[in-house]
C-alpha cells in the first residue's frame, strides 16, 4: 500500500515536470492467456498508466524445416485468431491502443538464425510466412488495431532475402491501413534496408550494459550513451522515430547484461528487484526526453500471473514488483 501511494504521489509530481518529453508509446506486451479472459487484466494494465498493449500471435517452426504453423487447434487462446480479435476488442474497451505483433517461435533456437541452403526451401518458407503475416494483418485491420509489426528478429532472412520483405510490406499495406513497423534485434537494426518503407524503426532493446549485480542509475546511464548516439544518428538518417518494440529486464542480479543467456535458467540467478527497478529508471531517464524516441513496449505482462516456468518473481514482468512503481511514474508523463 505504501509503495502504491508513493508511486501515485511521484506520478502526480512528474506531470508538472515541464522538461519532460512526451513519448507516444507507453506500452506493455501482454502474454497471451491460455484461456479466454474478461476485461479485468486490461484494467490492471491501465493502472500502470500504459496506453498501448502489444498482442503476440505466435507461429511455430523447427529450425530444420521451412514450414510455418499458426492458429492451431490446442494453441493458447490468446495466440489464435479468435483470441487476438477478442483481445483487440477488450483493449479498446479498456481505453488502450493495440499493436498486433506476430512472431515465430523456434524451440531451442533464435529466429535470427533461420536459414536455408536452397531457393526452393526459401520459397516454401516465404509462402508460409506471407500467409501468416497477411492473416494477422487482416485481423489487425478488421479489429482497428493502430499498429502492426510485420516480423521480429529475422536477421538472416532479411539479410539474404531483402526483396521478399520489401514486397511483403507492399502486400501488408494493401490489407492494413494503419502504421507498420518491424522489430529488429538491438545489434542489427542498422542492417535492415527497408525502414523508409515503414512508419517506425522498431528495436528490441536488450542492449548489454553492465555485468554489475546491482548497478547504479549513473553507471547504467553512462553505458547507454554510445548506444543512444548511434540511434539518434540513425533516426535522423532514416527520418523515422525509434520505437522499442520490446524492452525490459529480469528481476535478478546482473539483469542489465545479457538476458537471453539468463531467462531459460532463472533458478540459478538471485532475485533482485532493485536491479530491475533501477534499470527501468535509467532507461526512461535516458530516453524519455529524446525527441527521436517514440517510447516502447515493456516485455512483458502476465494477465494470469503465471510467469516463465511459473516463476513470475524473477521474470521480465515488472508487475507487483518495485519496478512497477517506476513504470507507473514514467508512464504518467504525457
Amino acid at each position: 500500500m505504501r509503495q502504491t501511494i508513493m508511486a501515485t504521489v511521484l506520478c502526480i509530481l512528474s506531470c508538472f515536470d515541464l522538461n519532460a518529453q512526451s513519448f507516444e508509446f507507453r506500452g506493455l506486451t501482454m502474454v497471451a492467456p491460455p484461456r479466454k479472459i474478461d476485461i479485468e487484466p486490461i484494467h490492471r494494465m491501465r493502472q500502470t498508466n500504459a496506453n498501448w498493449v502489444a498482442l503476440v500471435p505466435y507461429a511455430f517452426q523447427r529450425m530444420t524445416e521451412s514450414n510455418i504453423k499458426y492458429n492451431l487447434n490446442g494453441q493458447w487462446w490468446g495466440e489464435n485468431v479468435e483470441g487476438i480479435k477478442s483481445s483487440i476488442e477488450l483493449a479498446h474497451r479498456g481505453g488502450m491502443h493495440v499493436m498486433v505483433k506476430p512472431q515465430i517461435y523456434v524451440r531451442g533456437a533464435w529466429t535470427g538464425d533461420i536459414d536455408y541452403k536452397t531457393d526452393a526451401e526459401w520459397q516454401t518458407w516465404e509462402k508460409d510466412y506471407s500467409a501468416y503475416i497477411l492473416a494477422y494483418a487482416k485481423v489487425a485491420q478488421e479489429g482497428g488495431a493502430e499498429l502492426f509489426c510485420m516480423g521480429t528478429e529475422l536477421k538472416t532472412p532479411i539479410k539474404k532475402r531483402p526483396e521478399y520483405f520489401q514486397q511483403l510490406i507492399k502486400e501488408v499495406r494493401k490489407i492494413y491501413k494503419g502504421k507498420i513497423t518491424y522489430a529488429a534485434n538491438w545489434d542489427d537494426y542498422q542492417m535492415t534496408k527497408f525502414w523508409q518503407d515503414l512508419d517506425y524503426i522498431g528495436v528490441n532493446a536488450y542492449h548489454p550494459l553492465t555485468e554489475s549485480p546491482t548497478p547504479s542509475k549513473h553507471e547504467l546511464s553512462k553505458e547507454w550513451k554510445s548506444y543512444m548516439a548511434k540511434m539518434a544518428r540513425f533516426s535522423r538518417k532514416m527520418d523515422r522515430k525509434i520505437l522499442f518494440t520490446e524492452f525490459g529486464y529480469l528481476s535478478v542480479d546482473g539483469c542489465a547484461w545479457k538476458p537471453w543467456e539468463m531467462q531459460d535458467n532463472l533458478k540459478v540467478h538471485n532475485l533482485n528487484e532493485d536491479a530491475q527497478a533501477v534499470a527501468f529508471d535509467a532507461l526512461f531517464e535516458c530516453f524519455a526526453r529524446q525527441s527521436w524516441w517514440a517510447g516502447g513496449f515493456i516485455w512483458k505482462w502476465f494477465p494470469n500471473k503465471m510467469g516463465h516456468e511459473g516463476n513470475l518473481a524473477k521474470d521480465f514482468s515488472p508487475q507487483d514488483k518495485k519496478a512497477e512503481a517506476i513504470v507507473e511514474q514514467w508512464y504518467c508523463r504525457q
